[in-house]
């Protein structure tokens, strides 16, 4: 009961970095503003203006030409002007394409950027973890380094064997090796979050 307690509140705990303080919440109302999401929606743009432009008519042509009429001596400069009616015949079904895909289009950016949150969310609650898990580990490591600095002393005073000894040493060195492995795992699982983080903090960080 008290382990789920503690695993809810870390995953609770604000994250301190770059000298800022990070919440969940704050990252996500930052989302849109990530290079990744602007790009998404520079795609989604540029498809819309594709869809859009399927009941769009071509633009009327004029031509301006000279005549002169044969054996006279008249001339005079001619304006034509010319429409491509063709579009307008089938509008109605490709204006019906238009709207479908327009939908298609709607459904597919909050779908991205739900994938999006998805994410965001996913990296935050990995890294929250895997430090949590490094910090409970940092202080069986501690206690395992005591232990095992206590019982140099108790064999020196002859109250535990050679063989005891050894293995409070051998335990020592089994925690601080998982320290290490759980110190690497958040730290990659950190530079997953921090990639999330509002380039500007990043940026100047860097």
């Amino acid at each position: 009961m008290h382990t789920k307690i503690f695993t809810a509140v870390a995953f609770c705990v604000p994250l301190v970095t770059y000298g800022q303080t990070f919440t969940l919440q704050g990252i996500l109302q930052q989302l849109p503003q990530h290079p990744v999401s602007q790009a998404t929606q520079a795609s989604l743009q540029a498809n819309k203006a594709e869809i859009s432009a399927l009941t769009q008519a071509d633009n009327p042509k004029l031509e301006l030409g000279y005549l002169r009429a044969k054996d006279m001596d008249t001339s005079g400069t001619a304006f034509k002007l010319t429409q491509n009616i063709a579009p307008w015949l089938n509008y109605g079904q490709r204006a019906h394409l238009r709207d479908q895909q327009q939908t298609t289009l709607g459904v597919s950016a909050e779908i991205q950027a739900a994938q999006l949150r998805q994410q965001v969310v996913q990296a935050w609650y990995t890294y929250q973890a895997a430090d949590a898990q490094k910090n409970l580990q940092q202080a069986v490591t501690e206690a395992a380094q005591l232990s095992a600095t206590l019982a140099q002393r108790f064999f020196e005073a002859g109250n535990i064997s050679q063989l005891r000894l050894d293995e409070e040493r051998a335990y020592a060195q089994q925690q601080q090796i998982q320290l290490a492995v759980a110190t690497q795992t958040a730290a990659a699982h950190f530079a997953e979050l921090a990639f999330w983080l509002p380039s500007s903090v990043t940026s100047t960080a860097n």
